[in-house]
């Protein structure tokens, strides 16, 4: 999620958030982790695909481990800012909370 905002609509106000979507880089968990690996989606392969959607859509928050590769160490130039666009892959943390676990297993 990248935003949230509402939306007024005539006298109603819809709860909204902007959200840049990910995919599965491969269509199973990964053998070492058995998490899932996922990389931004984009559209005609150099615009991130973003949708705006109700809020209420939401079904939970998920914790993205970024995968490091041959490297055992984060840059010092990756921050809070910028850490969605330092990595080319993600790990979908599903042992964060309760939820997840249940959810992604």
């Amino acid at each position: 999620v990248l935003c949230l905002f509402s939306l007024p609509f005539f006298s109603k106000t819809f709860p909204c958030a902007l959200v840049h979507w990910y995919k599965h880089i491969v269509s199973w968990p990964d053998n070492t982790t058995w998490l899932w690996m996922v990389h931004s989606s984009f559209e005609d392969d150099r615009l991130c695909k973003l949708s705006v959607i109700h809020l209420d859509s939401i079904f939970c928050a998920v914790h993205l481990l970024p995968i490091l590769g041959n490297s055992d160490s984060i840059h010092p130039v990756v921050n809070l800012h910028n850490s969605l666009d330092a990595f080319k892959g993600y790990y979908v943390n599903k042992f964060a909370e309760h939820h997840s676990f249940e959810n992604l297993s």
